[in-house]
């Protein structure tokens, strides 16, 4: 029996806390075959987020399509994606999933916003509407 695929759409944490590593990592460890898209790439020291570089909405948006046209997941998670335009682009892709996992990750484990707060109306009006499974921590679920 082959593993269920399983696509992780999110950011990568460079001490491998969270983000893309994380996930890699559970899905891994529950039996699951990680496939990854990478939106944005994060420098951080002791817990503390310097800077977060986002990819390009088309470099997201390609890794997404070619992953879903070649290996059609069983579930897709979508983590910390920060542009409206990126959110846009990978709702398309990711409609027809049966299982679409969401994990906004709008706030860091010390609760600072991790992405501008333009962009929280395209979680809600995009994103959030496509989960068969939403998993937010409170002071998301409060904002």
């Amino acid at each position: 029996m082959q593993p269920p695929i399983i696509l992780s759409i999110t950011g990568s944490d460079s001490t491998g806390e969270s983000g893309i590593q994380a996930d890699i990592r559970t899905i891994t460890a529950l039996g699951g075959r990680a496939l990854t898209a990478i939106t944005a790439v994060t420098i951080q020291e002791c817990g503390s987020i310097h800077s977060v570089y986002d990819f390009p909405t088309t470099l997201v948006f390609e890794q997404v399509h070619s992953i879903m046209k070649m290996y059609c997941p069983q579930s897709v998670k979508v983590g910390m994606v920060r542009s409206p335009e990126t959110i846009s682009a990978i709702c398309h892709e990711i409609a027809d999933c049966p299982n679409r996992i969401i994990v906004p990750g709008i706030f860091n484990a010390q609760g600072d916003l991790l992405m501008p707060t333009s962009v929280l109306q395209s979680w809600k009006e995009q994103l959030l509407p496509l989960a068969t499974l939403l998993i937010l921590k409170v002071n998301e679920a409060e904002l």
